[in-house]
């Protein structure tokens, strides 16, 4: 007798790596993994994962020299990461600590999204700066 054991994941996005035609990124609750398809479309060329928690939204900050992912966790941080070889999947999957402090007056609850616009170098945050209760 065999079990078969299932687990689905929920895909939180699929998004194309700004300025690639052939890098996209899957981010799920669990993990960002990012391919390569014009080298391997099985085997991820990086695998993100998160020490706790889960993760809510990712976006990639691109310069001239390096290439970010910036996540968006459960527990209101944002972590950051460089893409290099240090951090590929060829060691294995790579648990990001890198946490980007950030302090405005005005965030007092938490972060909703984030968003980076290559065009303008922008990151952009969706904050929440208040919490109404219905009763």
């Amino acid at each position: 007798m065999y079990a078969i054991v299932v687990r689905y994941v929920a895909v939180l996005q699929a998004l194309w790596l700004p300025g690639s035609q052939t890098e996209v990124a899957v981010v799920t609750a669990d993990f960002v993994k990012v391919y390569n398809l014009s080298v391997d479309a099985i085997s991820p060329q990086y695998y993100f994962l998160l020490p706790t928690g889960k993760i809510r939204d990712a976006t990639f900050v691109m310069s001239d020299s390096e290439r970010h992912l910036v996540l968006m966790a459960s527990s209101g941080y944002i972590y950051t990461q460089v893409m290099d070889t240090s951090s590929s999947a060829q060691h294995g999957p790579f648990y990001i600590t890198n946490i980007l402090e950030m302090k405005h007056a005005d965030v007092k609850v938490g972060i909703l999204s984030i968003l980076y616009l290559l065009v303008a170098y922008i990151l952009l945050l969706s904050v929440l700066t208040s919490l109404i209760r219905w009763q």
